[in-house]
């Protein structure tokens, strides 16, 4: 038996080498750059004063490596849409950010 498919098999997430992944209007967009890319240590600290504003969009331009045409697709979004971008990019960051080593650990641990 086929079951359809609902809007939660379509989330937005991170493909197995850390590239975030999203759909608009029917097209499916990855961002160049891994989310690792802002959950550095460096990275969190040089971005410690943004307001949170300035700070969502600095990650989206990272992870896009402004791109044109990633980044159209997500000036172009309805705000309730780039809302739930945001939402699961967040936890999708987060995720990352506890699933890393703990100080002292080795990745291969």
């Amino acid at each position: 038996m086929v079951t359809a498919r609902m809007p939660q098999d379509r989330k937005t997430k991170a493909g197995g080498d850390g590239r975030f992944t999203f759909t608009h209007k029917g097209k499916s967009y990855t961002f160049p750059n891994p989310v690792s890319a802002v959950t550095s240590p460096g990275f969190l600290r040089a971005n410690r004063r943004r307001d949170e504003l300035d700070l969502s969009f600095t990650i989206i331009e990272i992870l896009a490596d402004n791109d044109p045409d990633i980044l159209a697709a997500i000036d172009s979004m309805p705000l309730a849409e780039f809302n739930r971008l945001s939402r699961r990019l967040s936890k999708t960051i987060s995720e990352g950010m506890e699933a890393a080593p703990e100080m002292g650990e080795s990745e291969a641990s």
